[in-house]
């Protein structure tokens, strides 16, 4: 790895730190690193995939995309169609149920994860009871940041 490589990694390590992602921040130098996508079928599943693929890229991390559902298996395979044999992701396919639980325990039992993305908050609580619906549970119980596309879109 270079040294330019090296210091890239450096800052962004330095930015998750800044942010309060000090357990990230420390990730960021041990072992193979991939982020994960949350696709979940729909329009939004495009914009997911280009963030977490643009994030990813500039840690040096590899890419998961973690498959809710029938239609996201069969909207993921057009949306890898571009890509090269080594740009291909992870795929993983979570279990029915609440989504926000199932990518919890995807963090939990799975290592390396620096950071998820997802498209919003409504699709993270998708088939969750009622009191799991706020999303300050989950940030405190995921172990890596969480980037919610739809929120970064604004109004």
């Amino acid at each position: 790895m270079g040294f330019l490589r090296k210091l890239e990694e450096l800052f962004a390590a330095v930015a998750f730190a800044e942010a309060g992602e000090f357990e990230a921040a420390r990730q960021m130098a041990a072992g193979p690193r991939r982020g994960v996508a949350v696709l979940m079928g729909t329009e939004a599943d495009q914009r997911v995939l280009a963030h977490a693929q643009g994030i990813a890229r500039r840690i040096g991390a590899g890419l998961e995309l973690l498959l809710v559902g029938p239609e996201a298996q069969a909207k993921a395979q057009g949306l890898l169609q571009g890509l090269g044999p080594g740009e291909r992701p992870r795929l993983s396919v979570l279990p029915k149920g609440c989504i926000k639980k199932a990518v919890l325990r995807h963090t939990r039992e799975h290592k390396g994860i620096q950071l998820v993305v997802a498209d919003s908050v409504k699709a993270l609580n998708e088939h969750c009871q009622e009191e799991g619906r706020r999303l300050t549970g989950i940030l405190r119980q995921l172990s890596c940041p969480l980037v919610l596309v739809s929120e970064l879109q604004g109004p």
